[in-house]
């Protein structure tokens, strides 16, 4: 006999995830019914069943390139979360990748319906649901050295006596991701005292020991830019108090430059949308905030590193306005570097603005292409996309965004947004009845530690930044003459067809297409000897 049941089907291996029938959960919002033409929106979901007796299961199959993450999701039924073991096992010295197990579950635990489960607690926490069934993401990291080939390996969850083996085959493709993205990922964190009080972080001491904790996790899912992670006194440094009387703070920049964080931005000086109002502050102190940060990061060798944003959003209307206040810290200080984000860009922008995070419903190519044209720097935004009602497949869609319309790089307006205790406040997609700002959290607090719980939308997204790095890769192949190039040309018409348009709110596009695409580019690479781009 199977000791894994499967639910309803036979199931199969497709691109480093498991995949079931239509008659599964897959892709649904966890705690909810079908919906129709939801079944390939998401994650695929493999259900076992714990039992007393063993038996050979099926083998899956897996692919990925080396320094990729690959994600499995599984539903257990006859076992409860709490003393679950999982444990992964290699056959014939096959060398074991790294991994871990997590238990994905709602946050709060009355999520409403429409919600997706987006929390992830690990195994063995004392945070895991205990409603049955159980449902798990296994994360298994191939290492940068780890051989090409096929490896085979057991999965083998047990609760007392019943036990499930799952067997997996894994094809390591000749070919590495590279560490980091050639790309700017920017990233918001809120070091806001008021909310990590309620979880035991009271005090300043107490952020800056917790606060490696999330600017490390950032770095593992490919956040590469950050911003916010220290609070600081900007009024001080507008009237003249010199940056070196605050050793936390400089400490804190050089934490984040040694974690391999590309770009920081510096602490906003207050005012620039006021810019018009007799008296204003930011037009007085601008000459002396900006001068300050500018001599201290060239003695460090930094100025191309900082980015400076002091209006988010600007109404089009007020564009004159944005123009004046970065021009005024371009007179200030020529060699920092500025951003904004909101609507398409204008001309005038590009002067005074090196960076622009267009909104994706706003996006307008000829608008974007003129901005190209006099040298500014176009990034994506697209927060509704990763809402918490939103399915997976649009969180990863974003990474072929990036690539097909050439942005260079992607703003995160918050990670950790948190007026409301995610704890006991469900997301709400208006601004009554719950959280509207969920879709800006992607790391949620240990209520007990408050140190950070990544969330699924985060693993998704990451997963969209992989598939990135496969398009940037098949791309240098391509312009060496290593891949076939009629088959390229094809491969490439068919990503262009599949990618939706930018401006879609419901991108028309499923998870096994992506997964499709991903298969094929990992083919061609692996056959070009994907190795020598890695």
């Amino acid at each position: 006999m199977n000791n894994c049941n499967l639910a309803k089907s036979r199931c199969w291996g497709i691109a480093g995830l498991i995949v079931i029938s239509l008659t599964s959960l897959g892709g649904l919002p966890l705690d909810a019914a079908p919906m129709p033409g939801w079944q390939q929106q998401g994650y695929p979901i493999h259900s076992l069943a714990l039992q007393a007796q063993g038996g050979q299961p099926p083998v899956l199959q897996l692919q990925g390139a080396r320094n990729e993450t690959l994600l499995l999701f599984f539903e257990l039924s006859g076992t409860p979360a709490t003393n679950l073991e999982v444990k992964l096992t290699g056959q014939k010295g096959a060398p074991l990748p790294d991994w871990q197990v997590l238990q994905v579950r709602p946050i709060p635990t009355n999520l409403p319906r429409r919600y997706f489960w987006d929390g992830l607690v690990p195994l063995g926490s004392p945070l895991v649901y205990p409603e049955p069934p159980v449902r798990l993401m296994v994360k298994i990291t191939l290492r940068p050295g780890h051989p090409a080939g096929s490896h085979h390996y057991d999965l083998i969850f047990r609760h007392g006596r019943r036990w499930c083996r799952q067997r997996l085959e894994m094809r390591v493709w000749d070919f590495t991701l590279p560490a980091d993205l050639p790309i700017s990922i920017m990233a918001n964190l809120w070091p806001r005292q008021e909310w990590f009080k309620r979880y035991g972080v009271g005090s300043l001491d107490a952020w800056e020991r917790l606060a490696p904790a999330y600017l490390s996790l950032l770095r593992q899912y490919k956040i590469n830019a950050i911003a916010g992670f220290y609070p600081f006194p900007a009024a001080k440094v507008a009237q003249g108090q010199p940056l070196t009387d605050f050793p936390q703070y400089l400490r804190f920049l050089d934490m984040v430059v040694q974690l391999g964080f590309r770009h920081f931005r510096l602490p906003p000086l207050p005012g620039a949308p006021n810019l018009e109002q007799r008296g204003n502050a930011f037009q007085q102190q601008v000459g002396k905030f900006y001068p300050s940060f500018y001599r201290y990061l060239q003695s460090k060798g930094w100025v191309n590193k900082a980015l400076v944003k002091v209006w988010d959003e600007p109404d089009p209307l007020a564009y004159p306005q944005v123009v004046k206040a970065y021009g005024l810290i371009k007179a200030a200080a020529p060699g920092l570097r500025t951003e904004s984000a909101g609507k398409s860009p204008s001309p005038d922008l590009a002067r005074v603005v090196d960076i622009w995070a267009v909104y994706n419903a706003h996006y307008e190519p000829d608008k974007v292409a003129a901005a190209r044209r006099q040298g500014q720097e176009i990034w994506l935004y697209a927060n509704m996309l990763h809402a918490p009602h939103q399915p997976p497949t649009y969180q990863r869609v974003i990474g072929w965004y990036l690539y097909q319309y050439g942005f260079s790089g992607y703003l995160l307006w918050s990670v950790n947004y948190w007026p409301l205790d995610p704890w006991t406040n469900p997301p709400s997609a208006g601004r009554r009845g719950g959280d509207f700002f969920r879709r800006g959290t992607f790391l949620y607090p240990d209520p007990q530690t408050g140190r950070p719980l990544p969330s699924l939308r985060l693993e998704t997204l990451r997963r969209g930044w992989e598939d990135f790095q496969y398009l940037v890769l098949l791309q240098e192949a391509a312009s060496k003459g290593l891949v076939d190039q009629a088959a390229y040309k094809r491969l490439q018409e068919k990503i262009t067809s599949s990618v939706p348009d930018l401006r879609e709110k419901n991108p028309r596009v499923t998870w096994p297409q992506l997964e499709d695409l991903r298969l094929q580019i990992g083919e061609m690479l692996d056959r070009a000897g994907g190795g020598r781009h890695g």
